[in-house]
This record gives structure tokens, C-alpha cells and sequence, in this order.
């Protein structure tokens, strides 16, 4: 384990205020992420879609602070981040998303006794509201006929198919 997140047996989540971050003594070699910090934590997941998404989403957030060690980052950090991907035309619920697998990471790294406190907190870092409507169209009549017609309705799977279909 680097030095710069060595040392904390805190597993309580906590606010970042006016805590110490970052130990005055370290190599500028242990100021930056190294991913497979991550990795762990990314493929506690089973699905291989899950994992992907984490590793994709911490990735571009450590690629936006430039590396910085987890250590060192702050809420300021994780807002320029969140502004970044709104202003960048990311959807509500991307951004949403990819705070809340931060939000999860650091609190990984709490549980793992790497920090004291989480820098995407809710409440230091809001999501921006995510719409009640889902985004999309509606079929039209011919895509629903057509998405109908594949069961084959002469098999007992594809009877099922065809009523689940109908509700």
C-alpha cells in the first residue's frame, strides 16, 4: 500500500472540512492515483457491464485531476468535476451516476482504512435533479407489431414470451 494511504484505521464515513488530506512528506510518485487502488473495489462487482462502468467512471475522474492521489482530493475537486460533466452536455443521469460510483469508491476506501473522510459526499457535492420522465420515444404501431411477431407462439416458451409482451 503507498505511504500517502497508509497509517488511517478509520472506517466511518466523514465529512471532508478543514481535515488533512495529504501527509507533507510525500514524493510527488505518491501524490498520483494509481488504478489498481481501484481494482479491488471495481471488480467486487459480478457483472462484467457493472465493472466496466466503475473503472470507466473513476478513470475520467482521475484523468480530470490529473492522477492527484485520493488522498489530496477534495470537494472542490469533485464539483469542478461534476460542473465539468454538466457543462459538457453529460445527461442528469450520467452525472448522477458517475458521482455516485465516486460517492462508493471513497467510501470503499473508508471501509479499506485508506481515509477518514468521503470527498463526494451528498452533501458537499449535490447531484443535479434527474428528470421523473424517462428520456425516449413511444413505439409506433408498426415497431410494436413487429416486435410482436417474434415469439413463435407455437412453442410454450414462445406463448410466454408473446404474453409477457401483452402486458
Amino acid at each position: 500500500m503507498p505511504p500517502a494511504l497508509a497509517g488511517n484505521d478509520l472506517a466511518t464515513p466523514q465529512i471532508c472540512d478543514d481535515i488533512e488530506l495529504q501527509s507533507p512528506e510525500q514524493t510527488e510518485d505518491q501524490r498520483k492515483f494509481d488504478l489498481s487502488l481501484a481494482d479491488t473495489f471495481i471488480f467486487k462487482s459480478i457483472s462484467v457491464a457493472t465493472r466496466q462502468t466503475y473503472s470507466i467512471a473513476i478513470k475520467s475522474f482521475f484523468v480530470f485531476v490529473k492522477h492527484m492521489n485520493p488522498t489530496q482530493v477534495t470537494s472542490q475537486h469533485v464539483i469542478a468535476y461534476r460542473d465539468h460533466l454538466i457543462n459538457n452536455k453529460k445527461s442528469a443521469n450520467t452525472v448522477a451516476l458517475k458521482l455516485s460510483i465516486l460517492r462508493s469508491f471513497y467510501d470503499y476506501l473508508i471501509a479499506d482504512g485508506h481515509l477518514e473522510c468521503n470527498p463526494a459526499s451528498t452533501r458537499l457535492v449535490p447531484t443535479p435533479p434527474t428528470p421523473d420522465t424517462p428520456a425516449g420515444r413511444a413505439l409506433t404501431p408498426k415497431e410494436v407489431r413487429y416486435l410482436l411477431s417474434g415469439p413463435n407462439r407455437s412453442t410454450p416458451e414462445g406463448a410466454r414470451d408473446h404474453a409477457l409482451m401483452l402486458l
